[in-house]
């Protein structure tokens, strides 16, 4: 385990570039004003799928936000995974109920807080 220990903690600090880029999207599916920013949240995930190496990576159009499938078929014969999980995120509602902006990352005592970061960015990043 200590390879893999090490290895986290080399990229710690560009996964936590990445995510707080990805947090700084306000990609509020609800809002029809943040359209843009629900696509360029989905452009940032296909690009992440991309810079993993992932093959086949698309963005899908739906009749409402589109969707990103990544594939990767390289193990004839092994079982198929589904991860699922969602870019958009809840709108921030009162600003003055926030200590700072809802889309500009903070973290602290170890803990980032921004609109997204547990529900449901963090985890699909």
């Amino acid at each position: 385990m200590t390879p893999v220990i090490e290895s986290i903690e080399r990229g710690k600090d560009r996964a936590l570039g990445i995510l707080e880029n990805f947090l700084r999207i306000p990609s509020v599916s609800t809002d029809p004003e943040r359209r843009s920013d629900v696509r360029r949240a989905a452009e940032f995930l296909a690009q992440r799928f991309r810079d993993a190496g992932l093959p086949h990576v698309e963005i899908v159009p739906t009749k409402g936000h589109p969707i990103v499938l990544a594939e990767w078929k390289g193990a004839p014969g092994a079982p198929t995974i589904l991860i699922y999980g969602h870019y958009d995120v809840q709108p921030p509602g009162d600003p003055s109920k926030w200590t700072t902006p809802a889309f500009e990352p903070r973290i602290d005592d170890g803990k980032i807080y921004a609109r997204g970061s547990t529900d449901d960015k963090g985890q699909l990043l």
